[in-house]
């Protein structure tokens, strides 16, 4: 393998500058593989000139530990690749363990020069209340009513990366909403709200009403918001907090006319996770890059934990060595279960993780940083099937989930081909980690923190033999 050119690649080459010539064998050769569902074997005469060729398939399991990333995981909706929502509720399962989360978020006032300019000294407060949408469900127990509870911050929230660890207390005012249950479905379509109480209502009144103070002193004066749901229906839910999606609206009277004033829910917010680990998660799994569930077998993964499963690639470093010319048609990282179902019901709202992104940790169980990016199985290859540029890694290849399968994969036909033509590009101490979401970018000189931005409450746990790597190859015989 090493130090000679693959003449499959050659071959191909041939075939890029002569293609009338060769063109009824590839044609060939891919039907043959499109063909393929079971391991498979074929020899055959299909290079003109009489060399042999064989069409193999392989198939890995592949060794897997686990990573704990919950420290660096920011929740903030004011960096880029944020889901623009906060997350309220409870979600308990005795081998993942129990999740509380709390939503923080900060206010502005909405066309705020005509809406002050409504309120004079003699304006009426009628009304205050919290509207609120919702845009994403994870759980079950939806037909159940649940009471919301919203609390004072007794600190302005920064335009800052918060960690899903992160929390700010709240104030002596406590709590500023009445006690209100209703029942969120997963497909109603309804705006639910929660009323604030009369003397919190006059409080972000009275501030409006105050010509002294401009719109970012009354958002300053206010500080920002808690919310969290009281009880213990066992389910997640999504606050949307894009423009006029959730807010505050302030009802009032001047003489005969009935106006009113909005602040809308600002990007910087932020959620908070209270996480106790279950059965399967060891109790010391934060801030830990390298672990092993309680149960080897399994393979857990949650983004909003920052749990990731990690694979070897060694069973394949070592296949290669054994094999003189190869050209991969394909190779599939795969993991598929029956468990990997979507449930979408008025009652119960559960799905796998929509896509895995793969990114390579190595030695020192670092996930690996080449000048400002963080480095994936990449998707920018060039024609010949080499990486265009291996200093970038900004176009990772996703592993997504396909519901009709029951499976969650990615083609990584190149990359496997790359590690094979180019031994040196690969560490054999590296692993792969799946992550939930993209790795923004840090430029920082020297630091290689990762900056990952929280995902969905989405869980993924199957069995290790679940998780499987593909191989579809060519070889000369």
């Amino acid at each position: 393998m090493k130090g000679l050119q693959n003449p499959i690649s050659i071959y191909i080459q041939n075939w890029q500058v002569k293609p009338a010539i060769f063109l009824g064998p590839v044609v060939l050769l891919a039907l043959i593989f499109q063909s393929c569902e079971e391991p498979i074997e074929v020899t055959g005469d299909l290079v003109p000139g009489g060399n042999n060729t064989d069409l193999r398939f392989v198939e890995f399991d592949l060794p897997v530990k686990h990573s704990a990333f919950d420290s660096v995981i920011v929740s903030s909706n004011n960096v880029s690749g944020s889901v623009g929502r906060v997350y309220i509720g409870h979600y308990n399962d005795p081998q993942i363990g129990q999740i509380d989360a709390s939503g923080y978020f900060g206010v502005s006032l909405t066309n705020s020069t005509t809406e002050r300019n409504n309120i004079d000294a003699t304006s009426q407060l009628v009304r205050a209340r919290l509207y609120m949408n919702f845009n994403y469900f994870y759980g079950d127990e939806f037909t159940a009513p649940q009471t919301f509870v919203l609390s004072q911050l007794a600190d302005t929230i920064e335009a800052k990366n918060y960690t899903v660890n992160d929390d700010i207390p709240v104030s002596g005012n406590g709590k500023v909403s009445v006690d209100t249950s209703f029942v969120v479905r997963p497909t109603d379509t309804l705006t639910h709200y929660i009323p604030l109480t009369a003397s919190f209502g006059n409080t972000m009144f009275n501030a409006v009403k105050n010509d002294d103070l401009t719109n970012l002193e009354v958002a300053q004066l206010l500080k920002g918001f808690k919310i969290q749901a009281e009880g213990d229906v066992n389910n997640i839910m999504g606050l949307n907090i894009a423009s006029g999606e959730s807010y505050f609206e302030l009802v009032f009277t001047d003489e005969d006319t009935v106006s009113s004033v909005t602040f809308n829910l600002t990007g910087a917010s932020f959620t908070n996770v209270d996480y106790q680990p279950g059965a399967l998660i060891p109790s010391d799994y934060s801030g830990n890059k390298s672990f092993d569930l309680t149960n080897p077998e399994k393979i857990f993964f949650n983004s909003f934990l920052g749990i990731f499963p990690r694979f070897d690639f060694q069973q394949y470093l070592s296949f290669i060595d054994t094999v003189d010319f190869m050209l991969i048609n394909k190779a599939e990282l795969v993991i598929q279960d029956e468990t990997l179902q979507t449930e979408n019901s008025v009652t119960v709202q559960k799905s796998p993780p929509s896509i895995l992104v793969p990114y390579i940790v190595g030695d020192e169980d670092r996930i690996l940083k080449i000048s400002e990016d963080f480095w994936a199985i990449q998707a920018n290859f060039s024609s010949s099937g080499g990486i265009a540029n291996q200093q970038v890694a900004s176009s990772p290849t996703n592993l997504t989930y396909v519901a009709d399968d029951n499976r969650i994969v990615a083609d990584i036909s190149f990359f496997l081909q790359e590690i094979y033509d180019t031994p040196t590009f690969w560490d054999s101490g590296n692993d792969i980690i799946l992550t939930g979401q993209f790795i923004r970018r840090n430029p920082t000189p020297f630091v290689d923190t990762p900056i990952i931005s929280a995902g969905s409450f989405n869980n993924l746990l199957v069995d290790k033999g679940d998780v499987k790597l593909k191989v579809y190859y060519t070889t000369f015989k």
